[in-house]
This record gives structure tokens, sequence and C-alpha cells, in this order.
């Protein structure tokens, strides 16, 4: 999993710790993990998609960024390994998660 912190404000930042697996106990990070198990289903049908209509395939991983102006992000970690990245927190002001009830 990639972790890319981008963010400036301090509210955010404190998101950052919150969003790593490594946090995550047997109640706390619930949410989140269920988030990044969605953030992981959408990714491979949208590459698993774009694959097959292009007869080729994608090696990647997902995560997270974390950044007040973006909502999702690509990054190319080496030659051939992308990262495929979704900001969980959205709003300045009072930060949520993206996630239904």
């Amino acid at each position: 999993m990639v972790i890319i912190d981008d963010c400036t404000d301090a509210r955010l930042k404190r998101q950052v710790r919150l969003f790593n697996p490594a946090s995550w106990g047997s109640v706390h990070g619930a949410k989140r993990k269920k988030l990044l198990q969605q953030w992981d289903i959408a990714v491979k049908y949208a590459l698993l998609a774009y694959c097959q209509n292009n007869g080729n395939s994608v090696a990647y991983r997902i995560g997270w960024i974390f950044s007040e102006e973006v909502e999702a992000a690509h990054s190319l970690l080496d030659e051939s390994t992308h990262a495929i990245l979704l900001n969980p927190v959205q709003g300045q002001d009072t930060p949520e998660l993206c996630i239904g009830n």
C-alpha cells in the first residue's frame, strides 16, 4: 500500500496516521479498511476493462493521497508499477471520511 502526504493543512496531516493500516486494530479502522477494500475493487475492475481493450497488463498498487487539491491521483512508482491513489479525506474545514454509512 502507498501513502502520499501532500497536504499542508494541519487538520489533514493528523488524518494520515489514522489511515495507515499499521494503526488499525480489530475495532478501530474498520471503515477505513472497508474504504480501502472498495477502492481496490474499483481500481481492479477499471484496470481489467482497460487491459481487455488494450491487450496489455498493468502492475499497480493502491493507496491514499492526502492533499487539499486532489480527490485521486496516479503516480509512477518505478518504470512499471503504477500507484492509483484515493484521497480518503475531504474538506479543509472539517475532514470527513469519504464513505457512506
